[in-house]
């Protein structure tokens, strides 16, 4: 009885809120169809116009189809969010706003409804006007997508739906959770906005501090979009979008959303009416985001005022944690009357952040002279931009015949136990000398020289470092210790696509004209591509060739005898060591652009080959 009972309130007060709000549910979906299905038709017969004799065959035809319209579904997803996005917002107004205003919150709560019917039948009704234009309007792209024989395969356009309809649902259940926590409409926009705007900075901030303070570490943004975004609901919408797809966002989004609204529920259940109109009616959310909102406006500021500077950093701490504490709690508290018992909550912050950043500075359990065995490791791959060998410049990413990335030899792939060893044995100085520069460790600049070592343990595992040097009085010690990799065989051997290619790959060879910028293309016959390669090979583990004679306390020499570039075929059958290198490959292969050659020796043999082919 007491299920019937509790079903029955929530489809009666399910149905008066859509009734009442159905015009919300018709602008939503007219707005949607003038985004998405009309965008669709008026560019269709662009598509299809035959006049631009742009097909040769109706197969030719649909596959351009097919290309354009998920060009087309690029786009529709995110178009959809941001409708929802707003509505999310704005239909939290409309439908709980009583719970802000004392005489209405008195006549709903005196009706002969449950609290958690009323409450589940309004966001019932919210969802319901969120999803049916989802529905409706993805639904006609479907059917175009059919009617013009662009592809059958309908999860083309109703996973995107999907992946919108379930982040509408967490956004709007967010923006009920705070209005259930806040007194005001005000309070209620002032935490969505700060969870979803403060809570990314934050970790931007923490992970900001980290790479400037711990050496070793180069933490991405990019690469940790779902921790970035995983409380904030408005800003992980857009993922999918500008960021790799992580596994765990759709069962993540799902349970959070089920939690949200359970809390919803439970808290609406306790929320006492008189809390209308006052600061809060709970205050945790309060706290958190203040809490949060401080951290980010010190560390922020911190980092703006001092990134290179210790001394710098904390000054900026102080005064923009204060200054974002005061004003989040001026705003909150309508005036300055609580401000001084707020201060308990700024201690809390203070005494956080010190225990953090203590143990960053202190190498984070070990985390700065960590270094695996040589035992462990099975290759290492290195990329850095300091020393004095930099390999060949261009085309160094090998391509698939379907535009894929197979590899990047910007990072060579080291597996000789003797390379091995150097690498550690280079790590082990490294970390001597950022332990030289003070320890506990200084804030130091993010703008110095990269030195990222990737290991591939046995056991099947990574281990990852990146080294930043940014000291001028030691840089030519960090250069040495660089270059005891960089002038490694095998490394010099890892570089350059001329070790993987055969010469027969080559296409042209352009050289450029000493006396200006104009180029001369030659194509060389397989005997002179035989020489050229040999040469290029020997000159590049000579260090005669794209090897610049001194880096040296900032000095560059610039002057070269020659430069020249050297165009690939397209479609090459990988020999033995590239189908080695990437992994068993058995497809051909494409590259990007030309290998660019600088010579600074004149006693390189690529440059007397250049001479004696007459080709300077």
């Amino acid at each position: 009885m007491t299920s019937t009972t509790f079903f029955h309130e929530l489809k009666e007060s399910y149905r008066w809120v859509l009734k009442k709000n159905i015009g919300i549910l018709v602008l939503l979906t007219i707005l949607m169809f003038l985004a998405l299905p009309f965008v669709l038709f008026m560019e269709i017969p662009g598509w299809t116009d035959t006049t631009a004799n742009r097909f040769d065959t109706e197969a030719e035809r649909l596959q351009g189809m097919q290309s354009y319209f998920a060009s087309f579904m690029g786009y529709a997803p995110v178009a959809a969010t941001v409708l929802c996005l707003i509505f999310s917002a704005v239909l939290c107004v409309i439908l709980f706003n009583y719970m802000e205003q004392k005489r209405s919150v008195d006549l709903f709560h005196a009706l002969p409804v449950r609290r958690e019917t009323l409450l589940l039948g309004r966001w019932c009704a919210g969802a319901t006007i969120l999803f049916v234009p989802l529905l409706f309007n993805f639904f006609i792209l479907w059917a175009a997508q059919a009617a013009y024989g662009i592809g059958a395969n309908g999860w083309t356009v109703f996973a995107p739906m999907l992946q919108v309809m379930l982040m509408a649902a967490a956004a709007f259940t967010s923006c009920v959770f705070m209005a259930v926590c806040s007194g005001t409409m005000l309070d209620t926009a002032l935490s969505v906005i700060g969870v979803n705007i403060g809570y990314p900075l934050l970790i931007i901030c923490v992970y900001s501090i980290a790479n400037n303070l711990l050496p070793g570490t180069n933490i991405s943004t990019y690469g940790h979009a779902g921790i970035l975004t995983a409380f904030a609901p408005f800003a992980a919408a857009f993922i999918p979008f500008v960021a790799e797809p992580y596994s765990w966002f759709v069962p993540w989004w799902i349970v959070l959303t089920l939690l949200m609204l359970a809390g919803t529920v439970f808290l609406y259940q306790r929320r006492k009416s008189e809390s209308a109109e006052s600061c809060f009616a709970f205050p945790i959310p309060k706290i958190l985001i203040r809490f949060l909102l401080t951290a980010v406006g010190g560390m922020g500021f911190g980092l703006i005022l001092g990134e290179d500077s210790t001394a710098h950093f904390f000054m900026g701490l102080i005064m923009g944690s204060l200054i974002a504490h005061v004003v989040v709690e001026s705003i909150y508290s309508r005036g300055f009357k609580q401000l001084k018992k707020s201060f308990r909550w700024y201690a809390v912050f203070a005494a956080a952040f010190l225990v953090i950043y203590a143990v960053l500075a202190t190498g984070f359990f070990g985390y700065d002279t960590r270094i695996p065995s040589a035992g462990e490791v099975e290759s290492v791959s290195v990329s850095t931009g300091y020393g004095e060998y930099s390999g060949g410049y261009g085309c160094n990413v090998v391509y698939g015949t379907d535009g894929s990335v197979l590899k990047d030899l910007s990072s060579p792939l080291l597996t000789e136990p003797d390379s091995i060893k150097t690498v550690l044995e280079t790590q082990e100085k490294v970390i001597q000398l950022h332990h030289a520069d003070g320890y506990p460790y200084k804030m130091a600049d993010t703008a110095g020289t990269m030195l990222e070592l990737k290991y591939h343990l046995k056991n099947g595992k990574t281990f990852t470092r990146s080294y930043q040097y940014y000291d001028s009085n030691d840089s030519e010690a960090y250069q040495d210790a660089v270059q005891s990799i960089t002038s490694l065989p095998e490394y010099k051997g890892s570089t350059d696509m001329i070790f993987y290619l055969e010469a027969k790959d080559i296409k042209t060879i352009s050289v450029n004209q000493s006396d200006s910028d104009a180029q001369r293309a030659f194509v060389p016959d397989e005997t002179q591509k035989e020489e050229l390669f040999e040469a290029l090979r020997q000159d590049l583990l000579d260090q005669k060739i794209n090897y610049i004679p001194s880096t040296k306390n900032g000095e560059y020499y610039t002057d070269r005898f020659a430069s020249f570039d050297i165009e690939f075929n397209d479609n090459i059958e990988p020999g033995s060591r590239l189908k080695a290198l990437l992994g068993g490959y058995d497809g051909k292969i494409n590259l990007s652009g030309t290998n660019e050659y600088d010579i600074y020796d004149e006693n390189s043999a690529a440059y007397a080959l250049l001479q004696k082919y007459g080709w300077l």
